[in-house]
């Protein structure tokens, strides 16, 4: 606390203008000790000290000028949690997690944010609706339910594509992907689809990854297989194939429970909990990514059938180049604590939320490409680069089986904490779709 008075030990500032002290409270250390002189954050290599507030130095009045804040940072806003259980969204304080508003809603299974943080689309399975609730502070109708909209089927699963153009959602049998720009229904895809667990979205590839221009879908089967939908625009002479273009090949994960967009990846990666397939007892979390592919643009190829969908998908292949926990691992001692992975996250302590969203040639029309500050975008411009948002150390695996959150250092893979949680379900981060 930086103050112009105040108790012994605090930073002292000067009177106004009242300078930032330049003086950072958190020391360098191991940020999971317990001794005070040791906690620090990963080094020092992030920000840490809290400026503000001041207490009005005591003097006769009129009192002396003084700084209320030399630097104020909102801890918390608002924070939106799904309880299924009975068929509401909870809106509450970030900071002192009271309850603020409740959104009535019909067996909602999932919800997602849309990147701009202006608009949170609830899936309700009851009704086969997506209920659009507007979640913008400053709009006159925050915190309602502003547009319901049906679909075909029960949705389970909804994500947003990372650069707003389009709302994508599983259902027990399709893909149905939504314009991001007005939510209207604008594709259906049923193919290579079976009993649909859950989807992720990558963002466009236009500046980074192998530049194909198109973004990716994966989609996790209950089999354990894993579905690719290709973006468009299609066309005789566009790109993309706007449809599942097939399976990954090869490759199985047994007892799928999630799929999540892999920030770290930039050539179009996800990460996947399962079970182990030679021990269904020991859990895994893999990265399934994209690791070869042509560079730039690949036309669409039409015949009289419609787009031509070869085995080979198009000279892409995708691998899993990564794994935390399953039984090598459990061997090492490195594995993981149970066999059912429920969810997980990486640390967001670095990260890039300051800088704007990319945008690209196919949203700048849409009404989400205004990406400002905090945007949930999966790519941010930082001095003419595009770089992930996030620079993680860290990622936090939750086990439902142990009631446990397993806690691994991403550079050495080594297990350095698990945290009890009984009944934990879900492991959430800032730029979940």
């Amino acid at each position: 606390m930086t103050s112009t008075a105040g108790p012994a030990g605090n930073i002292v500032a000067a009177n106004p203008p009242c300078a930032q002290s330049p003086i950072n409270q958190l020391v360098t250390g191991n940020p999971f000790t317990t001794s005070a002189v040791g906690a620090g954050i990963y080094g020092g290599q992030f920000e840490g000290t809290f400026y503000g507030p001041q207490p009005q130095p005591p003097s006769p009045p009129p009192p002396p000028p003084f700084c209320p804040y030399t630097s104020r940072q909102q801890v918390g806003h608002f924070l939106y949690l799904l309880d299924s259980d009975n068929d509401q969204i909870l809106v509450v304080n970030s900071t002192r997690f009271t309850i603020l508003d409740t959104l009535p809603l019909s067996a909602p299974p999932d919800m997602a944010v849309a990147p701009n943080v202006a608009r949170l689309v609830v899936a309700n399975f009851a009704g086969s609706t997506l209920s659009v609730n507007d979640i913008d502070p400053l709009s006159p109708t925050f915190n309602t339910v502003t547009e319901t909209i049906r679909i075909t089927q029960p949705p389970r699963t909804v994500a947003w594509q990372p650069d707003g153009e389009d709302l994508l959602v599983t259902t027990p049998s399709s893909l149905i992907i939504l314009s991001g720009n007005d939510l209207e229904v604008r594709r259906e895809v049923s193919g290579f689809l079976s009993d649909p667990v859950d989807v992720a979205v990558t963002p466009r590839y236009a500046a980074t990854g192998f530049t194909s221009n198109v973004y990716f879908a994966y989609v996790l089967n209950r089999n354990g297989t894993v579905a690719i939908y290709e973006s468009g625009p299609d066309g005789t002479n566009g790109i993309g194939f706007n449809d599942i273009i097939g399976i990954v090949p090869d490759i199985v994960f047994s007892r799928p429970s999630t799929i999540r967009l892999d920030w770290t990846s930039g050539n179009g990666g996800v990460l996947i909990g399962h079970a182990d397939a030679a021990n269904p007892a020991v859990g895994v979390v893999s990265r399934l990514e994209l690791t070869t592919s042509p560079i730039g643009p690949i036309p669409s190829n039409q015949n009289q059938g419609g787009f031509s969908q070869p085995p080979t998908f198009r000279q892409k292949d995708w691998t899993v180049t990564r794994t935390f926990g399953g039984q090598a691992a459990l061997l090492a001692g490195r594995g993981v604590s149970g066999g059912a992975v429920v969810d997980f996250a990486y640390d967001d302590m670095f990260n890039f939320g300051a800088a704007p969203g990319q945008i690209t040639q196919f949203n700048q029309t849409v009404a989400l490409s205004s990406f400002g500050h905090s945007a949930k975008a999966a790519l941010h411009t930082v001095g003419g680069a595009v770089i992930p948002p996030i620079t993680p150390q860290l990622i936090f695996i939750g086990l439902s089986d142990a009631g446990l959150v397993d806690v691994f250092e991403l550079g050495t893979g080594t297990k350095v904490a698990s945290i009890p949680a009984p009944g934990i379900r879900t492991v959430s981060s800032y730029w979940r779709q």
